[in-house]
């Protein structure tokens, strides 16, 4: 997963260094908007039709969105997270990932793992 945001950033740039134009701004967030959703889609398929691990529930993991969020949000580089959604169901969901305890680096690697595996 690190190498495909990596390789997405890469990617985002090239793309805005070629058409970033201070006129062009609304046209450089809808691409990055579709980008982000699309990539997202993807990711859901990965997890569509498994179950959460039970490991997951010692740092309070009750969905795969918050799974992914956690994850986020453990990194010691990141102070926000603005994850995008148009449906409240899913607001609340990716709300309740800033709450209880946050993964270790242990268990962060091994959600990389896990993730990497899926």
């Amino acid at each position: 997963m690190d190498v495909q945001q990596q390789t997405l950033n890469a990617k985002l740039r090239g793309h805005y260094e070629y058409y970033g134009r201070p006129t062009n701004y609304r046209s450089l967030w809808q691409f990055y908007r579709g980008v982000r959703r699309l990539w997202h889609k993807w990711l859901n398929r990965r997890t569509r039709g498994k179950s959460l691990p039970d490991w997951a529930r010692e740092f309070d993991c009750a969905s795969w969105a918050q799974f992914f969020l956690k994850y986020v949000l453990a990194h010691p580089a990141v102070t926000c997270a603005i994850p995008a959604t148009s449906k409240p169901h899913h607001a609340e969901d990716n709300m309740r990932a800033g709450t209880g305890r946050l993964p270790t680096e242990t268990e962060r690697a091994r959600m990389r793992r896990l993730m990497l595996s899926l």
